[in-house]
């Protein structure tokens, strides 16, 4: 759909099955070779590498001494299964269903046609992990054992687990993003593991804000570039550092009670001050607001969140706080 809006928008006509050998960012020029040794190169006033996190283009700008590059492969891995939608939980399809298991986690999504696709996220190595689970009866066992009200609603599953690959997460920085006649973008950038749901998020917010510095400065492509990739690492940053955490909360701190009633609160917080506050995961998901600026206003609401929830520890028999408390906590301690 993208190359054939591209073409009917734009003119644009993909070389498919052509690999990227060489870049220089002096003249936008990009070396390619396909399939059958040739060599061809082509010269481009902007070039944009926005081929993954496993970018060739970052990749050659930084063995040339460009930029400077970091990827940081998480602890963790996942498979995904197809999942048999037959009642119990399956019959709710307007939910992320999630099994936390500390080390571990299994998470369903729905999918628009009713149907889930499930992922594992397991260690890469050790016990119970990618690594170890290599036998139908050892990887039967193990999804039994840990997720006995999933297990029958995934067909096949020590089957699928074996046969579909396992997925690398990845935190990826560079600096700069611009070089020259080079800018990378989505994540070849920026790639962010995926607990946040906002890796494809944030490249496509790249694809429209990109294209406003360029026609805020007609003919000054190169230029609009650098601006652009200067004005958007600090949003990179947070949302990087944002997902980790996350990983962490998925896995982990969601199974705590406690976070179930801190999300409480945070929700009727918000439904008592929808003008001034938002809980952090909902401003992230759900609105514009750049990703530093989503962390920089959690921060400042925090301290009234955790007296909520002081207040709800010292009294477990309601465990949300009454209106008044909320007034009197928003009184003393908002920003």
């Amino acid at each position: 759909m993208l190359r054939a809006e591209a073409l009917r928008l734009y003119g644009v006509r993909p070389r498919l099955g052509v690999e990227v050998t060489g870049v220089d960012s002096a003249t936008g020029t990009v070396t390619m070779r396909d399939r059958s040794k040739q060599q061809s190169s082509a010269s481009a006033s902007l070039v944009i590498g926005a081929d993954g996190a496993f970018s060739t283009v970052r990749t050659l700008l930084g063995k040339t001494g460009h930029i400077r590059e970091s990827v940081e492969r998480a602890d963790m891995a996942y498979r995904q299964f197809d999942v048999r939608p037959a009642g119990g939980w399956t019959a709710r399809t307007d939910a992320l269903h999630l099994w936390p298991r500390g080390g571990e986690m299994l998470l369903a999504i729905p999918n628009r046609d009713g149907t889930f696709t499930a992922a594992a996220l397991l260690p890469a190595t050790g016990s119970a992990s990618h690594g170890s689970l290599t036998e139908s009866a050892a990887i039967d066992a193990h999804f039994r054992r840990s997720y006995p009200d999933a297990f029958d609603f995934i067909p096949s599953l020590p089957e699928q687990f074996l046969g579909r690959r396992k997925v690398l997460m990845v935190t990826v920085t560079c600096e700069p993003w611009s070089c020259g006649r080079i800018l990378l973008i989505g994540d070849a950038a920026h790639a962010v593991v995926p607990s946040y749901g906002q890796g494809a998020n944030f490249a496509f917010e790249d694809c429209s804000i990109l294209a406003g510095f360029i026609d805020e400065s007609p003919g000054e492509t190169v230029a609009a570039a650098a601006r652009f990739a200067r004005s958007r690492a600090p949003d990179a940053r947070a949302i990087a550092d944002l997902s980790l955490q996350h990983l962490i909360d998925l896995r982990s701190t969601m199974a705590d009670p406690r976070f179930v009633v801190r999300s409480s609160i945070e929700s009727k917080l918000a439904s008592l001050y929808p003008d001034d506050y938002r809980p952090l995961y909902e401003t992230v998901a759900f609105t514009k607001t750049p990703y530093r600026e989503a962390v920089t206003r959690g921060n400042r609401w925090r301290p009234v969140v955790d007296k909520l929830c002081a207040i709800s520890d010292a009294a477990p028999e309601s465990p949300l706080p009454g209106d008044q408390a909320m007034h009197a906590a928003v009184r003393e301690l908002a920003p």
